[in-house]
């Protein structure tokens, strides 16, 4: 059953936005409401004050609730950090009597015996997102239910993660007055937020550079083969610069924003910009190339790491290319930058919405939100079953194939 509309929590280092979601007649994603505010009490996806972010979602999510007339009580959240571990791993279940018609229970008992992976101490399974299913050696099922056969495979694609991070994010909700329906990763949701299912067919790597962290999802096959968190992002660069310049942060970061590109190699050294002096003095010159060299440092470490990660996932094939998203990919030449490390074309997506907030909402910095949006509404409740039988907002297990109907 398709949900009507779904309300989610974007918590960032830098901001927080809330969206009030659904589809129309087309079975397009629409934005019923958008509410947002400066966040506080976490760093690098990790929470460092649990009332002080309470504070912030509850103001947040107040504007919400006044904006679609309705009170706000459950709010599918995203998860970020560098603790979040991607996994993969298969299991089976014979089916008896053999040559059958396969049922959902299972499509559950192959998914609990790939899930039987020993978790170290502290950490749990989040997401079991099956990349594909085989049944009597035939590869490539979408989709097993309903078919005949002797034995179900099926590969998943576990997401692990803190539990300690998990209980703090549940109870800071709590605390906001809401009820956390589900947690999705961070990078999952962004890839959602701007991918079609095309791209995620043809093999697709998603890089989501917020404030503090920066996401990384590998998709291929139409579903998700490796999630990452890298803990820099473009609050860095521009701290480099402060620290380097020996100017305040807000105006290393304005310089960044206005005068900032992430390959400094076609700026000429007779280019100047003007950096304002903290005492209201006359403002000094500076050369445009020093600032971007500074920038580009930052932005080419985060390009490598990506890299890395790509190595690690085992994807080979990158069809549709790299897909540029979150705020600090608004950077001029971002794409070019990480075109030349990575090897691969690469392009900055914007999340495509309709409603009345769809300037705002369709910018990059908005990947997450919007991805949270579709996972919640284009669910359908038996995906979400998970293989223990319970249901607390912390365990997911669904396919991402039915999804993009109507996009």
């Amino acid at each position: 059953m398709k949900n009507n509309r779904v309300t989610v929590l974007d918590i960032g280092s830098s901001k927080i936005v809330a969206l009030g979601a659904s589809t129309d007649d087309a079975g397009r994603l629409r934005i019923d409401a958008l509410a947002q505010g400066p966040s506080q009490g976490i760093r690098k996806g990790g929470i460092t004050d649990v009332h002080g972010l309470a504070g912030a979602i509850m103001g947040v999510t107040g504007k919400l609730a006044r904006e679609l007339g309705e009170g706000v009580d459950d709010l599918t959240v995203n998860l970020s950090g560098a603790h979040l571990q991607s996994l993969s791993s298969q299991g089976f279940t014979q089916i008896v009597p053999s040559s059958r018609t396969i049922t959902r229970q299972d499509v559950h008992h192959a998914l609990t015996h790939s899930r039987g992976v020993v978790m170290p101490a502290g950490k749990e399974q989040i997401a079991a997102i099956p990349r594909e299913f085989r049944l009597d050696q035939q590869r490539g099922i979408p989709n097993p239910i309903g078919l005949r056969g002797g034995r179900l495979d099926v590969l998943t694609h576990l997401v692990v993660a803190q539990s300690s991070y998990l209980s703090q994010v549940e109870e800071v909700v709590i605390q906001a007055g809401h009820k956390v329906t589900m947690m999705v990763p961070e990078p999952l949701a962004s890839g959602l937020g701007v991918l079609s299912e095309e791209a995620m067919e043809l093999g697709a790597m998603v890089i989501d550079i917020g404030d503090t962290t920066t996401g990384v999802a590998l998709f291929e096959g139409g579903s998700v083969a490796y999630l990452a968190i890298i803990p820099i992002g473009s609050f860095h660069a521009s701290n480099d610069v402060a620290q380097l310049i020996r100017a305040p942060f807000s105006e290393a970061d304005r310089l960044k924003l206005e005068h900032g590109i992430a390959m400094s190699s076609g700026i000429g050294r007779d280019d100047v910009v003007s950096v304002r002096q903290d005492d209201g003095g006359s403002p000094r010159p500076m050369q445009r190339k020093v600032l971007c060299e500074i920038i580009e440092s930052r932005m080419r470490e985060i390009a490598e790491y990506a890299a890395k990660h790509l190595e690690l996932s085992g994807v080979v094939k990158l069809s549709y290319g790299v897909v540029l998203t979150g705020g600090g990919a608004q950077l001029s030449g971002c794409d070019a930058l990480f075109q030349a490390v990575l090897g691969t074309k690469t392009r900055v997506a914007h999340p495509k919405v309709q409603g009345n907030h769809s300037r705002h909402v369709g910018q990059p910095s908005m990947a997450t939100a919007v991805g949270l949006a579709r996972y919640a509404l284009d669910s359908e409740e038996s995906e979400f079953i998970p293989a223990s039988g319970s249901s607390n907002g912390r365990e997911i297990m669904r396919t991402l194939k039915a999804m993009f109907g109507g996009r």
